[in-house]
């Protein structure tokens, strides 16, 4: 029984003073905002995409992103943000290539320095950190986000990969935005499945 509360009371206590990331942002973009405020703020050159990744008839939900190239920062860094169906952004990836003699304390002290203490940090070994904030709970491979949570995820590779890996993500907006695409798709199927022969 006594494992039971205190093993309740470190759940709750870990929800309870989750870092709220809400007003979290990678270069000024926050979870939330509308496309025409994402794109204002990302680098010359993005590109809207709308791509429909269930099949080809123009019935099925999209998804839609805004998304900046390595080629167009000549290797240095990505940028991807991740809309729902009413163009608000739930998902905002950066990716940094870091030098390759870059110090792992250095950056994770930066990263450190410009959002606060992170609510849990995770040394892989001593060429990978991965740090998170919000409503955050270990994974296999890394922090996932708690059920209609938000989370800031980033991971500093300084070997093999030689990057720093940034994500804010809004559970909350994916799993509506699922249940909408899920939504639309039986009933795209469902219309379809009335043939007039």
């Amino acid at each position: 029984m006594k494992k039971i509360i205190l093993f309740l009371m470190i759940v709750f206590s870990v929800s309870l003073f989750a870092t709220d990331v809400s007003n979290f942002d990678i270069k000024g973009i926050k979870l939330g905002m509308s496309k025409d405020e994402v794109l204002k703020l990302m680098p010359k050159g993005t590109k809207f995409y709308v791509s429909d990744v269930v099949a080809y008839d123009s019935n099925y939900p999209y998804e839609y992103s805004a998304y900046f190239d390595w080629k167009k920062s000549n290797g240095r860094f990505s940028f991807v943000v991740t809309f729902d169906h009413q163009l608000l952004a739930y998902e905002i990836n950066r990716n940094i290539r870091l030098k390759k003699n870059a110090d792992i304390h250095r950056v994770t002290q930066q990263v450190i320095n410009h959002y606060g203490k992170p609510d849990f940090v995770w040394k892989v070994n001593k060429h990978l950190y991965r740090l998170c904030w919000g409503k955050c709970k270990k994974g296999q491979y890394g922090f996932n986000t708690q059920k209609n949570g938000k989370t800031f995820n980033v991971e500093v590779d300084t070997y093999p990969n030689h990057l720093l890996y940034m994500i804010l993500f809004d559970d909350k907006i994916d799993n509506v935005n699922r249940e909408y695409k899920n939504h639309t798709k039986e009933e795209v199927v469902e219309k379809a499945s009335k043939v007039d022969i």
